[in-house]
């Protein structure tokens, strides 16, 4: 018996040592994307830490406070020892060069507290040397060229020092600087050093409401308000085609409202030229669903295939997006563990790998690709290239990684559009939430049904009008039985059309010659509920922008009739004290009456939703916003016309009671919550009572 157990403890052994072999070591992160609705939802792993470099492996001593990394055109890694004032270069995790001096005007000359390098193709090291207040350049040796200085010019701030912090040099040999303390943008000099001006602010417009306001404000208002200033940029780099990536990393969500962006791709103008086609822009995690940024985006790199990825220092993440700002994967967090980081502060690419540098540690973290993340990246470049049928089998094969991947579907989708099977390249689109690919796929399947079906299509038209003028013909001779269907309800119906079209004779008459009554409003009331369950559900793909999952049907009814009761309680207990002639009865009347063009125009629209294209959605969005001015202007005479009140009367009710359904609503959530506190305290002391029993 001993001898089976023992057995099998080293069988077991055996197979736990030759798995863990295959077997990928446990990251300390998990992998999410972003849905259509903003919600995180869970990925596989694109990548994988491959090995950690620092100083005492390398045998220069450890790394103290470094600041930046980059990567040149030939793999070699250059990292920035701020705290040691050194530039160390790494090649295959050999030092191939430490530069912590330099001969200068024939004297020795150090860096001191150095923020940021760029490496050129000809193999010239910039440095932002930040408190010397100047840029060295040096050559691929690692001696001396120039010293670019403080720049001369009025604008830079007086009152403060000039310390450069990051450095690029385009291919034209022009500079471009972020220093501290300067919110302009970018400083640009030109290939001899010389002060051009300013480039790329990042721009922030005051909305309307903060502008009327600080126009009607006193001088002493205006100095305590938060200045409209552009955000200081934290990194920046280079694309292959010579294009400037910049981040922000204090960016707030209010500067996003305002029109701001914290990551920018600037041409040569300064103008921002980002693509921004994903689900939300670029802004790393999103808060609640909504565009507003909770990252701390400190660095920013971009790839030989178009790909850029910026480091959140908030939490240790780095989010990866698209040439189109599609977000493909995020991974790392911040932790102890090998693969988390405590400080991040700097990020590049060697090759395929990703390079992170850790400050607080003092090393360099080289994550790898998955088999997921080279799948995702060989899938987007061959999407990109155009080459959509060979994406094909890769997007196929993403999916059984990845079913949450809506990349993947729309690049599926295409390429079935590009096989003409436009219904099946509707169906992938969908999936994805694209309305722009939908709409490509929707009226070329459109054409397709109408010119395959035309003699059809028109049967059925005719058919629809010979029965519609059939049934006006025998309606007197069709029984209406019911109760709540009874003469005298379909006669409340039928004159709802008179109502919304004659308004001041109609609600004069609902009131006064008791043309409607309580079981017609019931009605319409219930028709604007499933009106608007319909319009919330059925309404077509390219203009529903409800999450169809989380509708609930109860929560629906009660967003109608919730404000249509509170309408209509605080509309009676306003008019009353303001000597308004409507009761009760007559206030529910006019109310559900002025509803009626939701219904008759909505229900029409829903099926027009669904065979229209978003060219064509002029004519939905008309008449969904006429139904509902329609409906208000409606309300406004119904109140007028119930009360007795004049137009500018009924114009200063009208706020009073929107305010008065607010304050009972108040109310009402008030006593709601004393009443579950009250169940709660007895519901305790009966479990007390109970239990000492």
């Amino acid at each position: 018996m001993v001898r089976r157990i023992v057995t099998s403890l080293l069988i077991v052994l055996l197979l736990s040592f030759s798995i863990s072999e295959k077997v990928t070591a446990f990251e300390p992160y998990n992998s999410y994307t972003y849905n259509y609705w903003l919600e995180p939802v869970p990925a596989p792993l694109p990548y994988v830490l491959l090995k950690i470099i620092d100083g005492e492996k390398l045998g220069i001593g450890e790394f103290k406070s470094p600041a930046d990394v980059f990567v040149d055109n030939k793999g070699t890694i250059y990292v920035v020892d701020s705290g040691n004032n050194r530039l160390v270069c790494i090649r295959e995790e050999k030092v191939t060069k430490v530069i912590n001096q330099f001969e200068h005007n024939g004297k020795i000359d150090t860096f001191n507290n150095p923020q940021g390098l760029y490496v050129s193709k000809e193999g010239h090291i910039f440095v932002a040397d930040t408190n010397n207040s100047r840029i060295v350049e040096l050559d691929n040796n690692g001696s001396f060229r120039r010293e670019i200085g403080i720049p001369e010019t009025d604008l830079l701030p007086k009152d403060q020092p000039y310390r450069p912090l990051k450095v690029v040099v385009d291919q034209a040999g022009r500079i471009y600087i972020i220093a501290a303390g300067v919110n302009r943008g970018l400083i640009e000099l030109d290939n001899e050093g010389n002060f051009r001006g300013f480039m790329g602010a990042p721009r922030v417009t005051p909305n309307p409401i903060e502008y009327l306001w600080k126009m009607i404000s006193t001088r002493e208002q205006r100095e305590r308000m938060e200045l409209f200033v552009p955000t200081e940029y934290s990194n920046i780099c280079l694309d292959e085609e010579g294009f400037i990536y910049a981040c922000s990393s204090y960016m707030s969500s209010r500067d996003i409202s305002r029109g701001a962006n914290p990551v920018v791709r600037l041409n040569p103008t300064g103008i921002d030229i980002l693509r921004r086609y994903g689900y939300g822009p670029p802004i790393g995690d999103y808060i609640s669903g909504r565009f507003e940024m909770s990252s701390r985006l400190v660095d920013i790199a971009v790839s030989q295939n178009g790909f850029y990825s910026v480091l959140d220092q908030e939490r240790g993440r780095i989010f990866t997006y698209d040439f189109d700002g599609n977000l493909l994967y995020v991974f790392g967090c911040k932790g102890e563990q090998d693969g988390s980081f405590s400080q991040p502060v700097a990020i590049d690419y060697l090759n395929n790998d990703i390079v992170i540098l850790d400050q607080e540690r003092g090393t360099l973290n080289i994550f790898t690709e998955t088999e997921y993340g080279k799948r995702v990246n060989k899938a987007v470049n061959l999407h990109y290239s155009g080459r959509y049928e060979d994406a094909e089998a890769v997007w196929t094969e993403l999916l059984k990684y990845n079913a949450n991947m809506d990349l993947a579907y729309i690049g599926l989708g295409k390429s079935l559009l590009r096989q003409n099977q436009f219904y099946e390249a509707m169906q992938y689109f969908k999936l994805a939430n694209s309305r722009h690919y939908y709409n490509k796929a929707f009226k070329l399947y459109r054409r397709e049904v109408v010119g395959e079906r035309f003699g059809f299509i028109m049967l059925m038209i005719f058919v629809s009008i010979g029965v519609l003028i059939i049934i006006t013909k025998l309606k007197r001779y069709l029984p209406i039985n019911g109760k709540v269907f009874s003469s005298e309800c379909m006669k409340g119906l039928k004159y709802s059309f008179h109502v919304i079209f004659h308004p001041f004779d109609g609600f004069w008459d609902l009131k006064y010659e008791k043309r409607g009554n309580l079981k017609a409003a019931f009605v319409l009331l219930i028709l604007v509920i499933i009106t608007y369950i319909v319009q919330r559900q059925y309404t077509g793909f390219l203009f529903n922008y409800n999450d169809l999952t989380k509708l609930n049907v109860m929560m629906e009814i009660i967003s109608v009739f919730l404000p249509f009761v509170l309408w209509c309680i605080s509309n009676w207990c306003v008019t009353t004290l303001a000597d308004g002639e409507g009761s009760f009865k007559d206030i529910v009347i006019s109310t559900s009456y002025a509803l009626a063009p939701i219904i008759i125009i909505n229900i029409p629209l829903v099926i027009l939703s669904r065979i229209i294209s978003l060219e064509e959605g002029a004519f939905y969005y008309f008449f969904s916003y006429l139904s509902i001015i329609w409906s208000i202007w409606l309300i406004i005479i119904g109140t007028m016309t119930t009360h007795q009140y004049s137009l500018r009367k009924t114009l200063v009710v009208i706020p009073v009671i929107i305010i008065g359904m607010g304050i009972i609503a108040f109310i009402a959530l008030l006593f709601f919550n004393v009443i579950q506190r009250i169940m709660g305290f007895v519901y305790t002391v009966y479990r007390e009572i109970v239990f000492r029993t």
